[in-house]
């Protein structure tokens, strides 16, 4: 209700609510989830408490991001009247090829994704994505461009400043990276770090942490440690 819930999708589905019904991908489909009974018993489940959805695993990323890619290239050529540019297939594509390792076609679908949105939510989003495309492929400059550029349209939200808070520190200015992490604190997390809960807290501390001992004070940073520890104990956060 705020404007600020991105990137989560809903999709309808029109199902039989039969005995024993299990939803699994025909061949060439674009289906990819399984559609299963919620509770323990079958009949009841089905007639009382509906159905669950969830995505069908696969076994390695490559796999996944295949199908998803082949998914996306038969949704796009379905609006691709007069050669338009329908921006979230541009961008779920980049992310099929950010997972391959194709980071320059990726690259160049996010590219196609910014020019063609029509408004400043989804291109901060896709901004971001650049990012991320950016740092994977050693750009650090250009990630910090980009993420800037995400702080221009929606400076609210905090995902931005933590990303250029990174930026910062792999570019070795400290005082910049803790700055910056210190400013996205106080902002509102986006959609995609409420169901990624370590792009929220974990990583961000981290970087902030390490950037307070390179510059000689790591007493300030350890409690950002425990911060992250306390929220994930279960990740591998060195106490140290």
């Amino acid at each position: 209700p705020d404007g600020t819930c991105l990137v989560r999708q809903n999709m309808k589905r029109i199902v039989r609510r039969e005995t024993n019904h299990e939803w699994l991908a025909p061949a060439g489909s674009g289906v990819h989830e399984l559609l299963t009974p919620m509770g323990p018993l079958r009949e009841v489940s089905m007639t009382t408490f509906g159905v669950l959805i969830r995505h069908r695993p696969t076994q390695t990323d490559a796999e996944r991001s295949a199908r998803n890619r082949d998914i996306v290239v038969k949704m796009a050529a379905m609006v691709s009247e007069g050669g338009n540019v329908e921006p979230r297939h541009a961008y779920d594509m980049a992310n099929a090829l950010t997972m391959e390792g194709n980071y320059d076609a990726a690259d160049a679908q996010l590219k196609r994704a910014i020019l063609a949105s029509e408004n400043d939510a989804d291109r901060y989003i896709y901004r971001l994505g650049r990012a991320n495309v950016a740092q994977a492929r050693g750009s650090t400059e250009t990630a910090l461009q980009e993420a800037l550029a995400a702080i221009g349209l929606m400076p609210e939200l905090e995902m931005a400043y933590y990303m250029v808070s990174e930026a910062f520190f792999l570019s070795g200015k400290w005082s910049a990276c803790i700055e910056f992490f210190e400013r996205g604190r106080a902002k509102k997390p986006t959609m995609m770090q409420l169901d990624n809960p370590m792009l929220r807290w974990v990583s961000p501390r981290m970087f902030a942490a390490m950037a307070h001992a390179q510059l000689g004070n790591p007493e300030a940073g350890v409690p950002l440690v425990y911060e992250a520890w306390e929220r994930y104990p279960n990740e591998m956060v060195d106490r140290g």
